[in-house]
């Protein structure tokens, strides 16, 4: 805290009852490249907790700027909007399924791209599956990888999976990652989904586990 006074900033606002504009915040938190630094976050907090659809709109603006810095601002405050929105009615879920499916589709950036995919992953809406499905067979992260097999928990009544998303986590149950495997792994046994291929490709990976058990203990 002692290398910058945006976060207390931020804090004392608050508490005073002071409004800062989105775009006041955004350059406190942009004037750190690290995501985690507390200014960063005190920032996307504020805005996200705001619930306003004028932060939404300034947010949304974001993911067609050609900074992928302002890009990540734009999805984090989206994706934390959402999630801070207590009410019923939820009316910002499908906007936002249908802002991040669209995204995922054109970034490049590697940060920014696994950002909307966590996105995607906590709506309960099944369509926001449908970008984990089409990712590619092997996507060149292991990050991204491990974004996409989170974001393919069913979520749904009844919880079942799509034939896109079975095989899609057939393949990551297979990923040269352990991570991704485990991953992968986790989010099949988390939901109710009885397909015998996921019980078959356990098996299988049960096997390999052994196998590696053993051979490293020679």
């Amino acid at each position: 805290m002692r290398d910058g006074h945006g976060a207390i900033l931020t804090d004392l606002e608050e508490l005073l009852g002071v409004r800062a504009s989105f775009e006041e915040l955004m350059g406190r938190a942009l004037a750190h490249t690290d995501r985690d630094h507390a200014t960063w976050g005190k920032a996307t907090i504020r805005l996200a907790g705001r619930c306003d659809p004028a932060v939404w709109a300034a947010a949304e603006v974001l993911r067609r700027h050609p900074d992928p810095l302002r890009r990540l601002f734009g999805a984090e405050v989206l994706r934390l909007t959402h999630l801070f929105d207590g009410r019923d009615e939820d009316p910002f879920a499908g906007p936002a399924v249908d802002i991040f499916t669209d995204w995922s589709a054109v970034e490049t950036d590697l940060t920014v791209l696994i950002e909307v995919l966590v996105a995607l992953g906590e709506h309960i809406d099944p369509a926001r599956r449908r970008p984990c499905c089409r990712t590619p067979a092997t996507p060149p992260h292991a990050l991204v990888r491990r974004a996409v097999a989170q974001g393919l928990n069913a979520r749904s009544s009844p919880p079942a999976f799509s034939d896109d998303a079975r095989r899609a986590l057939l393949r990551l149950m297979a990923d040269p990652d352990p991570v991704v495997r485990k991953t992968a792994c986790r989010t099949v046994a988390e939901e109710r989904d009885h397909d015998p291929v996921f019980a078959d490709a356990t098996a299988d990976l049960g096997e390999a586990w052994r196998y590696e058990w053993r051979r490293d203990r020679r």
